[in-house]
């Protein structure tokens, strides 16, 4: 096959696969009920509620469009004559929305398309996020475009269901991943104050890809690092001042860390402290609760009456089960930072499966990692799939890349019992332990890749 011709199939393979995940939403909004237009708030004491059974099957988005109109609306009531709050008053009560302030001026500035608009933008974004992360993992691990279709086919494959939840749910994690991916190659290639300000946007946007300043200090990215520091205080602090009050701001960002980042107990931890033991909850921190103490891994079903069931192997308590499980972090994090070939050391395949392994540990290591968080595994598993198209791997009799591949199949393939009612796959960490492989399989390339290079 030519390359014009095989960039044309990879091409129509890529709008065919946008156009097909595109769809359910966008057929759900037209078959539903639709969205209030705007003025929005017929009862600006409870705005949250406005669109509650208007969803149309459509998850997500009719929250991201209430909380966009309530930033640019601002409505007031009795109750709270200075607006509406971001987040309840109260600490006991649930968040509705569980993002920064940041994503909520985001989404403000969206809804001024209107509900159909917004819709459809928002699943643009998807599809753009798409192409980023697969032509960005492209890069960066074969170093070039000029690849094999394969190349872009196989970990998107992998992961085309997680893929399609991020249409299906309205989630940003495709679109942080391309952020993350995005400020890899930009602070590799010498330009750390603008991958900095990337990386400060994923941060600002969804708070768990904040922990990528810690690679950038431990290789000593130090433009990138200070950077991300500047731009992430001043999309949180200064972006939604002139919008919500400089004051108000403060205020709503501090009640959301509050709520989101330092509330934890041996409940569980954050706004959903039932999903937090739950079998959803893909983290280590998660597995950690479920098999070194007695969480209840149904407790999210329990709310509606499901008897509670456990999985733990040993009872060490919460404090116990947390220290343990801080613990296997920290050697994690040790172990990678022991596989870091020193700078002198350091190829573009070295980087390529070190990011790999980073991208790995920063899905695992949040206090959630619900199963849509394991799209980001399409980097990993571009790294290894390059290795694997590459030739036989140096280290091994076998290739290992495909090994890696199958071990990762498998293990999606049983997460995906619990659609048909059996949870006990992902109670016991599935998708954890596929980070894991995959992480296993980006060790392999770094290792071929420094007795190769």
């Amino acid at each position: 096959m030519t390359a014009s011709r095989s960039r044309l199939l990879q091409a129509v393979l890529l709008l065919v696969t946008g156009g097909v995940m595109a769809a359910p939403p966008l057929i759900n909004h037209v078959r539903g009920k639709g969205y209030q237009a705007w003025p929005l708030f017929d009862d600006p004491a409870n705005p949250s509620k406005t669109l509650a059974g208007s969803t149309g099957g459509n998850k997500d988005y009719p929250l991201w469009y209430c909380y966009g109109r309530i930033v640019v609306e601002n409505p007031t009531s009795a109750e709270h004559p200075d607006g509406f709050p971001l987040y309840p008053t109260d600490p006991d009560a649930v968040f509705p929305f569980m993002y920064p302030p940041f994503a909520a001026v985001l989404l403000g500035g969206l809804s001024l398309l209107g509900p159909t608009g917004m819709l459809v933008a928002l699943v643009l974004l998807n599809v753009l996020s798409l192409v980023g992360v697969i032509e960005l993992s492209v890069r960066l691990a074969a170093g070039t475009s000029n690849v094999s279709i394969w190349l872009r086919i196989i970990p998107t494959a992998v992961c085309v269901f997680f893929v399609n939840d991020m249409f299906l749910l309205g989630q940003p994690n495709l679109g942080l991943l391309c952020l993350i991916l995005g400020g890899l190659m930009l602070t590799r290639s010498g330009y750390g104050w603008v991958g900095g300000t990337l990386f400060a946007a994923a941060a600002a946007i969804k708070a768990f890809p904040a922990v990528v300043i810690v690679y950038l200090v431990w290789r000593r990215y130090w433009a990138a690092a200070a950077s991300m520091v500047v731009f992430t205080a001043a999309f949180l602090v200064l972006v939604p001042a002139p919008v919500r009050g400089f004051e108000r701001n403060l205020r709503e960002l501090k009640v959301w860390a509050d709520g989101m980042l330092f509330r934890q107990g041996e409940q569980g931890h954050g706004q959903r402290p039932e999903q937090s033991v739950g079998w959803g909850n893909q983290s280590l921190f998660g597995l950690g609760n479920r098999l070194l103490r007695p969480g209840n891994v149904m407790a999210r079903e329990s709310l509606a009456g499901t008897p509670p069931a456990y999985v733990n192997v040993v009872d060490l308590g919460y404090r116990g089960a947390m220290l343990a499980t801080l613990g296997v972090a920290a050697l994690l994090g040790l172990g990678f930072v022991a596989v870091m070939p020193r700078r002198a050391d350091r190829t573009r395949g070295t980087d390529a499966a070190e990011f790999g392994i980073l991208v790995v540990l920063m899905v695992v290591g949040t206090p959630y990692a619900f199963s849509y968080y394991f799209v980001w595994l399409v980097y990993p598993l571009t790294v290894v799939v390059h290795h694997g198209l590459s030739g036989r791997g140096e280290l091994t009799k076998r290739n290992v890349a495909w090994d890696v591949v199958v071990g990762v199949l498998v293990l999606f393939a049983l997460s995906g019992a619990a659609a048909a009612g059996n949870v006990w796959p992902m109670a016991y960490g599935s998708l954890f332990w596929a980070g894991l492989v995959a992480a296993v399989g980006c060790l392999w390339a770094l290792r071929r890749s420094r007795m190769s290079d």
